[in-house]
């Protein structure tokens, strides 16, 4: 093995190979135990990183995959790249099933795009792009590239992912070089491998390989990849950007750092201070007193992505932010920080993983993979999201909720869990009548009332949505068909997470007849999806992620001249250790009353239970598309 490193290594430090002899790609050079139920399969993962100092290093890359059906995104390169990080020698060759070189992929197929977020107005983040489309499966892709990186992308070293889902390993090395000076941390998930470590002089060389790995299939309701699939995170213990030093030896270190890149940037201009005293003038409440200033920040500011350099992770001052009216995560959350500070009130930077829980923080290893910013007031246990220009105070959105975070202080930094995500806390109530005509046109009045995380869509939608686009949204997001919208408003809370959804429609074909009978959806006011598809030998635990309730009460009004033949499901419970399912159904006056309690819990279920999961829901839509039958009176 030491042999082998030595040969990697002299290819490696000089000058990265591009003109390697090609072995035989041919599919049946390929074991067919790594295709069986895979979509590609990874012939040859190579990937070498050189950290040259605590500011510098190069990686390279190359891979062979095969292309073995349309479900495969692996015909899809994107590398990204910055002012301090530069793509070198990006090359991809496309190879028959026989292994026969159909072409190399030219200079103008490589696309190089900004890598824009929506809301930027400075940003060095660029991406080159290829996408390759053959006509006939499988194909091969060979692809590699170089990269020198600097900055904050050479700080985040880059990880070893050793295998997607669905996908087959035939082989896949990581060789890593530091100074002997730099120390790297490792932690290995689903896999852990002996590897080697070789001295050579004034650097460590590490190695790892694997071979024929088959395909790990995705399941429906499965844990992250992060649970499951095989990979090597690593990141240093030492760094340096733009002449500032770090660590992350532990969060500690790392939260320090930070704070250095956050001190001093506090100083507000003297109208600001001026005008914010004047808001809390008598005020002695503190909640009361952010509450104000909260305000005062969502009046004044909006959030513009700024993102060069460091800036990454360093905040522009609140004064820059005070005369610009704009900043993003970094620099909103320092200017309120700063706000609280000139009231007295003490408040902390908490990085955080916005969106995908896909990501694990352990307190023993340091690997930031943050992309948010956030502020926490520890005196009132506050948080505050301030990118948002509408938020109610304390409320962050559920893409920040129940996970853990870095709250950084001045002795460095804290892992600290936002607020969980409680199913009574994230609620909908709705009421609605519906008025059904005897030739099966309906009128239906609804009203619903929502909180936490069922309110978010509805108070972005009252701020940004035009009336014709609110239409539009009712039209493809209802069951309902075939609608004429005659009333629809939102109106949300400006204290409060809560929003009120309100319309009125007339639907043309609610009621469908059938000689002498008519048939009545009970429910497509708000109506629960299909069952979980079968599936035979569960691997994995299923994840139910799913936290809300629900109270729904619909009044149906018969069309004149009809009665009820029948009536389904009287009185339904449905108890599970993730959910609960209540529904009443009464007939009373010529109306027709339906109640129902819904209510999701997130909950972890050993695979085994994968059946009785699905059987759980299946119940559920099954009682959802129950139908009222109406038969019409005898005159």
């Amino acid at each position: 093995m030491k042999a082998i490193i030595k040969t990697l290594v002299l290819l490696f430090i000089p000058l990265f190979s591009f003109s390697q002899k090609e072995s035989n790609w041919s599919i049946t050079e390929m074991p067919l135990e790594l295709a069986i139920g895979a979509n590609e399969v990874i012939r040859l993962s190579d990937q070498h990183f050189e950290v040259k100092s605590l500011k510098e290093g190069r990686y390279y890359h190359k891979e062979v995959v095969t292309i073995l059906n349309e479900e495969s995104d692996a015909n899809v390169l994107v590398v990204y790249y910055d002012l301090d990080s530069k793509i070198k020698n990006l090359e991809a060759r496309i190879y028959d099933a026989k292994g026969t070189l159909i072409r190399k992929v030219a200079k103008d197929e490589i696309k190089d795009y900004p890598a824009v977020d929506g809301y930027s107005l400075y940003q060095d983040d660029r991406l080159q792009f290829i996408e390759i489309n053959q006509a006939s499966y499988p194909y091969t892709i060979v692809w590699e590239y170089e990269k020198t990186m600097e900055g904050i992308d050479f700080i985040l070293y880059p990880d070893w992912m050793i295998q997607g889902f669905n996908q087959g390993i035939e082989t896949s090395s990581y060789t890593l070089t530091v100074p002997k000076e730099i120390q790297p941390q490792f932690e290995w998930h689903n896999m852990e491998l002996d590897g080697s470590k070789t001295d050579e002089g004034k650097s460590i060389v590490y190695h790892w390989e694997v071979e024929n790995l088959k395909p790990v299939k995705k399941e429906a309701y499965g844990p992250p990849s992060i649970e499951i699939l095989p990979m090597l995170l690593i990141s240093p213990s030492d760094f340096l950007v733009e002449n500032i030093s770090g660590s992350m030896s532990s969060w500690k270190d790392f939260g320090q750092f930070i704070y250095s890149l956050f001190e001093g940037k506090d100083q507000l201009p003297d109208e600001v201070t001026a005008e914010i005293r004047e808001r809390i003038a008598g005020i002695s409440d503190t909640k009361e007193k952010v509450e104000i200033l909260y305000r005062f920040l969502q009046e004044k500011m909006r959030y513009v992505s700024v993102q060069l350099g460091i800036g990454g992770w360093q905040p522009f001052d609140a004064n820059y932010v005070a005369k610009n009216s704009y900043g993003d995560c970094k620099a909103l959350t320092n200017y309120m920080m700063a706000l609280l500070k000139k009231a007295g009130i003490t408040s902390h930077p908490v990085l955080i993983k916005n969106g995908s829980l896909n990501y694990q923080i352990t307190k023993d290893f340091t690997n930031p993979s943050f992309n948010h910013v956030i502020l926490y007031v520890p005196e009132i246990d506050y948080w505050l999201e301030c990118t948002s220009n509408n938020y109610p105070a304390n409320y962050i959105g559920k893409g920040n909720m129940a996970r853990t975070a870095l709250m950084i202080t001045k002795e460095g930094g804290v892992l600290k869990r936002t607020p969980a995500v409680e199913p009574q806390a994230h609620k909908e109530n709705i009421k609605a009548s519906i008025q059904i005509n005897s030739n099966g046109t309906a009128n239906i009045s609804y009203q619903s009332e929502l909180t936490g995380s069922r309110h978010e869509f509805f108070r972005y939608a009252a701020s940004n949505y035009s009336p014709k686009e609110k239409e539009e949204w009712l039209q493809e997001n209802s069951a309902l068909t075939k609608m004429n919208i005659n009333k629809l408003e939102i109106n949300c809370q400006k204290d409060r997470a809560e929003a009120q959804f309100n319309y009125s429609v007339q639907v043309m074909k609610y009621g469908s007849a059938a000689g002498k009978r008519m048939f009545i959806p009970l429910n497509q006011i708000s109506v629960y999806g299909e069952a979980p598809s079968k599936l035979d030998n569960r691997l994995y635990p299923v994840y139910h992620r799913r936290a809300y309730s629900e109270v729904l009460d619909i009044e149906i009004e018969l069309p004149q001249g009809f009665s009820v033949e029948a009536l389904p499901f009287p009185e339904e419970t449905l108890e599970s250790e993730f959910a609960s399912y209540k529904l009443q159904i009464k007939e009373e006056n010529g109306k027709v009353y339906l109640h129902r309690e819904v209510e999701f819990r997130p909950h972890i279920l050993p695979a085994s239970d994968y059946d009785k999961f699905r059987k759980f829901y299946r119940d559920i839509s099954r009682r959802e598309k129950a139908k009222l039958v109406l038969v019409e009176k005898k005159t």
